[in-house]
């Protein structure tokens, strides 16, 4: 999801074969300086308007049954609370599926759950305090390889965590119904919005190796369009 033309106010539209395209809520908008063409406005003080839905009910609920990587540049402008980046997760500890966000320290972080109850099964890989920089561009993103959980800023790796868990699916698991945002998460009262602009958002049903992380920070994600990777959004 590149972001890269305002083909309509209201949808941002998936470039991969999977057709996952976006629905804009009424807080965010276009702009036309992104990383690479456009990007998405996340407008601080705008709170339950700033976020875009790219999947409802159960879609994205086998994305990390054999690995899964989350991907995307950010720009944020606010440090004083959590920030999401992409969600698909409750604030109730019962479907708390898979969730990338920035929190009020400004630690990049990756969780990632068996089952959607983090009371058990929860794995996470998060940066250190300060690690994660305001007002400037960033590459982030956070990979599970079905062995460790891991964020990576800019290329780099920032942190790695052991995570062996085994995803449960259907209804009492990633099965159940939990709607997926970019910049925001919980579908009964969105919360936690992102401030400030998000570019080129890449959700693949696989984990990339430290070397694909590097090329796709080195050559933005137009090199994935070309290439040979299971592209879900």
């Amino acid at each position: 999801m590149p972001f890269d033309s305002n083909i309509s106010n209201t949808t941002t539209y998936d470039y991969s074969i999977s057709n996952n395209d976006g629905t804009l809520n009424s807080g965010v908008y276009w702009n036309n300086s992104g990383i690479l063409g456009g990007s998405i406005v996340f407008p601080e003080g705008r709170l339950s308007e700033d976020y875009i839905t790219i999947g409802t009910g159960t879609e994205f609920s086998d994305v990390c049954v054999n690995g899964c990587t989350l991907a995307t540049w950010t720009y944020a402008t606010d440090g004083t609370t959590d920030k999401n980046i992409i969600a698909r997760s409750d604030s109730d500890n019962s479907n708390e599926f898979f969730r990338f966000l920035v929190n009020n320290a400004e630690r990049l972080t990756f969780d990632l759950d068996d089952d959607g109850n983090i009371t058990t099964g929860l794995c996470r890989s998060r940066t250190a305090a300060g690690t994660f920089a305001l007002n400037t561009w960033q590459h982030v993103i956070g990979v599970w390889n079905k062995s460790d959980i891991i964020t990576y800023i800019n290329g780099v790796q920032s942190n790695i965590s052991a995570c062996t868990i085994t995803i449960t699916t259907g209804v009492n698991g990633w099965g159940d119904s939990e709607n997926t945002f970019v910049g925001a998460f919980d579908d009964s009262s969105t919360t936690d919005e992102w401030n400030g602009t998000i570019d080129q958002v890449l959700i693949l049903n696989t984990s990339l190796t430290a070397t694909q992380v590097s090329n796709l920070y080195s050559n933005l994600s137009s090199i994935f369009y070309t290439k040979y990777y299971n592209i879900i959004i």
